[in-house]
């Protein structure tokens, strides 16, 4: 009876030594000195959606509802003068250019949105428009190119979280109005 117990004994012990071996070696190894790559920082979900009304001047992003059916062009801009109080300069020169005039017909409508998808609406005339210094340009696309907007965004988030500024700085050259980019500045 004695041999059973001593068999019990043994087998338990060699049980517990088998499973402490087993969990320290399924342990990970303890830090070494050789550097390891730091881990890339975890990108949460939210926002899901970021809403452009927040990106656009608060001008351009008040909600209105007009509608500018058989109205001309011109028309539209004397709406955004007098209702929506906005300094709008008409281009005409560049305009007439691309063979677009004040008197041209510009049927739309804007129900309860924002005024700045109108004007994003009006690419489908072969408009283009810019928004600097608290004044609407409105003009071909050719000649808003030669104005492009400077839109400062924080990434302080991004860089607190680990990225680092020369990555960050050739993700948005590689990935932003490719051959626009001044190497020498910036």
């Amino acid at each position: 009876m004695w041999h059973r117990s001593i068999v019990c004994a043994v087998s338990a012990a060699f049980l517990f030594f088998a499973t402490m071996a087993s969990a320290t070696w399924a342990q990970a190894p303890s830090e070494s000195t050789s550097e390891k790559p730091a881990a890339l920082p975890t990108i949460l979900d939210e926002p899901k959606f970021v809403d452009p009304a927040g990106l656009m001047p608060e001008k351009l992003a008040a909600v209105a509802t007009a509608d500018f059916s058989g109205k001309s062009l011109g028309e539209l801009v004397n709406w955004l003068q007098d209702q929506q109080k906005l300094v709008v300069i008409l281009e005409k020169s560049a305009l007439a250019e691309i063979e677009v005039f004040p008197t041209d017909p510009v049927t739309d409508r804007l129900d309860n949105a924002p005024i700045y998808l109108l004007l994003d609406r009006l690419r489908f005339r072969g408009l283009a428009w810019y928004f600097r210094d608290d004044v609407l340009h409105i003009t071909s696309p050719e000649a808003a190119q030669q104005h492009p907007v400077t839109i400062p965004y924080n990434l302080g988030d991004l860089l607190d979280a680990g990225y680092d500024a020369d990555d960050l700085q050739e993700v948005i050259r590689g990935t932003i109005a490719l051959n626009s980019w001044d190497e020498v500045g910036g």
